[in-house]
């Protein structure tokens, strides 16, 4: 929209955002899951092996799970702490339809 520069945008263009919404959070899944049966065969494999690197690289990055607090001083390392990829990257695609059903709602449909 914003490259057209146009505010008269059609419902139809938006309806075909959310379907692209829907279908880039579905390939993400689709990821999400390739990688954990990747990751369970990985760590499955260490146990036969005298060094665990990927489970040991786990329980360091999820030693302490910090609470989230609003003061200043705690807010920073709960900032800091690691979060993996694939809950993150989930939320891009959810923001985006929600803009796209936004500007629907805000159209008048005839």
């Amino acid at each position: 929209m914003a490259l057209l520069g146009t505010q008269d945008v059609r419902w139809y263009l938006a309806a075909a955002g959310i379907v692209t919404c829907v279908t880039w959070w579905a390939l993400l899944k689709s990821y999400r899951d390739l990688n954990r049966a990747k990751f369970a065969i990985i760590l499955a494999m260490e146990e036969q092996l005298p060094v665990r690197i990927y489970a040991d690289e786990w329980t360091r990055l999820r030693a302490v799970a910090v609470p989230f607090t609003v003061r200043p001083a705690a807010l920073r390392p709960w900032l800091a702490q690691y979060r993996e990829l694939g809950y993150i990257e989930r939320i891009v695609p959810w923001v985006f339809a929600l803009i796209y059903i936004a500007e629907i709602l805000h159209q008048e449909i005839p």
